[in-house]
């Protein structure tokens, strides 16, 4: 009896290593495993560097499944790339998902600003503010770099051009942005995110509303961008009643759901065999028109009742820097500049987006 008690350590740990193996053996491919007591964070740590690309492995389990948190800490979530399940969360089932207990007490400014972007005075106002900015303040900025032959940083320009924009369509002051010097109130705005995602330079037609919903080509392009990298990667939802999923999985009252907007724009059940590739031409019809896809596919501006109501004046803004920049500029990618995204609730490039601008011959 006494044998048995000082070989139970031996037996215990034995016991505890065939019980790991088989659990490990269980795990389906591309599934995190669930550990005693930690749960899924050692795979969710382990791949924390690419938590992005990670949630792209979830094609191999049946775009959907249950993630675990270490025992206590009430981290369990869902995790789904299903357009079904999108869909349903979104549009069809929108009342019993929601932002969660908290949410309310901090954010709720939808309503408010609803009815300003309805207005057609508004729009036009967003497209003169975004023209303007352009004329006397980003082509200019890129002129003076071409001049000198200076490496730009044109994640970081065209981020201080959006922040420039929405303070004077907001506030209507201008924070100057696109000035050398640094604003420290776009600087602490960048630091709270990662806590918590020209009339002489381009011709006419380009700053008429109705022109720029027709540059087909260029609206394409800017959607395929959008399905490859979602501003926001991730839409969180919180079950207020149990409910059933289209796949099948059971979500039960409270539990938090983690939709993967990153992982459903590389789906190739939804976009072809060529998901992986950036190609424009997938959002053009045979009559050479732009072609819409479901909300709930392309999720870049959400779906349902909380699509984005920035959404036009978003291609309004990009449209207008695109034609101001391609029509003054040529631009290069600094060779070997790694581009890669980085982990935030807005998606931004880890090192930023290096190259070289020269001017146009004839400019």
């Amino acid at each position: 009896m006494l044998g048995l008690l000082k070989s139970y350590p031996e037996i215990l740990l034995a016991l505890s290593c065939f019980l790991l193996l088989r659990r490990c053996l269980n795990t389906p491919r591309g599934s995190p495993i669930n550990w005693p007591l930690l749960g899924m964070l050692p795979g969710l740590v382990g791949n924390f560097h690419r938590l992005l690309d990670w949630t792209v492995d979830l094609r191999l389990q049946g775009l959907t499944f249950f993630f675990k948190g270490p025992i206590l800490s009430k981290h369990d979530f869902i995790v789904t790339c299903d357009p079904a399940n999108a869909n349903h969360i979104l549009k069809s089932a929108f009342a019993n998902y929601q932002k969660g207990p908290d949410f309310p007490k901090i954010f709720d400014p939808r309503k408010a600003a609803h009815g300003l972007f309805a207005e057609a005075k508004f729009r036009g106002f967003v497209a003169e503010t975004s023209k303007g900015n352009a004329e006397r303040a980003l082509v200019p900025m890129l002129t003076r770099a071409a001049e000198l032959g200076e490496v730009v940083d044109l994640e970081d320009v065209l981020l201080r051009f959006t922040f420039n924009a929405s303070c004077k369509i907001v506030t209507g002051v201008d924070p100057n942005c696109l000035s050398e010097q640094e604003v420290p109130f776009a600087r602490v705005f960048d630091e709270a995110e990662e806590v918590l995602a020209l009339r002489r330079v381009t011709p006419m037609w380009c700053w008429k509303l109705m022109s720029l919903r027709g540059l087909v080509y260029l609206h394409a392009a800017l959607c395929e961008t959008l399905r490859l990298y979602p501003p926001v990667p991730f839409n969180h939802k919180w079950a207020a009643k149990a409910d059933v999923l289209p796949s099948g999985v059971s979500v039960e009252a409270g539990t938090r759901i983690l939709i993967s907007m990153y992982a459903m724009g590389r789906m190739e059940r939804v976009w072809g065999k060529d998901c992986e590739e950036f190609r424009p031409e997938r959002w053009i019809t045979e009559r050479g028109r732009i072609k819409y896809e479901p909300s709930h596919k392309f999720l870049a501006f959400n779906a349902g009742p909380r699509t984005c109501l920035g959404k036009d004046m978003a291609f309004t803004q990009m449209k207008i820097v695109a034609a101001a920049m391609i029509y003054n500029f040529e631009v290069e990618a600094v060779e070997g500049h790694v581009v890669e995204p980085k982990l935030s609730i807005i998606l931004h490039m880890k090192n930023g987006f290096l190259a070289k601008v020269r001017k146009r011959r004839g400019y």
